[in-house]
C-alpha cells in the first residue's frame, strides 16, 4: 500500500510526510496456544523517509498500545485531572 502511495505522489504531485506516520503492531493480548511472534525487524518508508515504529501513540484523545492494554490510557487521564494514586 505504500508503494501505491509513492506511485500516486508521483503522478499527481503529491508529498506525503512520513514524519507525520507512525507503525504500531497490535499484538495479541493473550498467547494461549499461538505460536511466538518471531518477527524481522519492520521497515516501512513513504516518500523516501521511513515511518517510525512506536509501542504507542496518541489517537482521538486516548493512547493505544501495542499490547491492548489501557494502563498508559488510564495513567495519562488521571495525571491530566490532577488524581493522584
Amino acid at each position: 500500500m505504500l508503494a501505491l502511495c509513492d506511485e500516486f505522489a508521483n503522478e499527481y504531485s503529491v508529498a506525503f510526510n512520513a514524519n507525520k506516520s507512525k507503525c504500531l503492531v497490535v499484538q495479541p493480548r493473550q498467547n494461549k496456544g499461538l505460536p511466538s511472534l518471531n518477527m524481522p525487524p519492520l521497515d516501512f518508508h513513504v516518500g523516501g523517509n521511513d515511518i517510525e515504529i512506536v509501542s504507542e501513540l496518541p489517537h482521538l484523545g486516548h493512547i493505544i498500545s501495542s499490547h491492548c492494554f489501557d494502563d498508559a490510557d488510564i495513567f495519562h487521564r488521571r495525571r491530566l485531572h490532577g488524581w493522584a494514586n
